[in-house]
């Protein structure tokens, strides 16, 4: 049985279209990125951890590779790209070799973050390395690029959607996170959001923020793991 909106046994709804997922290696990225293959999708699936490159800091397991395959496993065609999206000119060669070999790019999603921000919840800002303050900068300059470049195509396109994950917007300015690098670090994705998408209306071009909420990630699970072995001490 079937109706409309609903997607049954075979369909593919995104058959022939073409995405960009950053941060794509674990995570909520994975997470879409094999999503959008199981609708039909030809993913580029883009992040630094690749099979042949060096491990993320805190060895969290996932690659771009793995990622490609769930992608093609679930229907789709996945297409791993080893990047660093705060690198402008790694990202414009994504861009770039995306369009020439399939044309016009439907979706773009960034979702990067760096390092378990959990392991330093609650811990006071100025206890907190200067390298945090520029891993946070650079997971920033990965949402600004990938809106830039994603724009420059999608304009020309006259169509197109940009989704980038963050966490809520808080409604009160006054309200704070509890974590310095995360509070910071989402309210500049939700203002690249807001931002963008005021300027792309008359474009045809789509720009949202999603909020999943607490997910049961990598990072989370090896916190919550880890607490609960210190709370066994």
């Amino acid at each position: 049985m079937s109706g409309k909106g609903v997607q049954t046994e075979g369909m593919k709804p995104l058959e022939g279209k073409v995405a960009i997922v950053g941060g794509a290696s674990r995570g909520a990225g994975r997470g879409i990125a094999v999503a959008l293959g199981e609708a039909g999708a030809t993913v580029y699936a883009a992040a630094r951890t690749s099979r042949d490159g060096p491990p993320p800091p805190d060895n969290m397991p996932g690659t771009i590779e793995k990622t490609a395959d769930q992608v093609s496993a679930r229907g789709g065609r996945g297409i791993a790209v080893r990047a660093d999206l705060s690198d402008e000119a790694q990202v414009a060669a994504l861009f770039r070799r995306v369009e020439d070999e399939q044309g016009p790019v439907d979706v773009v999603v960034n979702a990067a973050w760096y390092r378990n921000a959990l392991e330093q919840w609650g811990k006071p800002f100025w206890e907190l390395s200067q390298e945090h303050w520029r891993d946070m900068s650079k997971i920033v300059d990965s949402y600004w690029l990938m809106g830039v470049y994603a724009a420059r195509l999608m304009t020309r396109q006259k169509h197109g959607l940009i989704a980038f994950v963050t966490d809520h917007a808080i409604p009160d300015p006054a309200a704070y996170y509890g974590q310095m690098m995360w509070d910071v670090g989402h309210h500049a994705m939700n203002r690249l959001v807001l931002g963008m998408s005021a300027e792309l209306k008359t474009a045809n071009v789509a720009v949202v923020g999603l909020n999943p909420g607490f997910m049961r990630t990598e990072r989370v699970v090896r916190h919550i793991r880890a607490a609960g072995n210190e709370a066994m001490k």
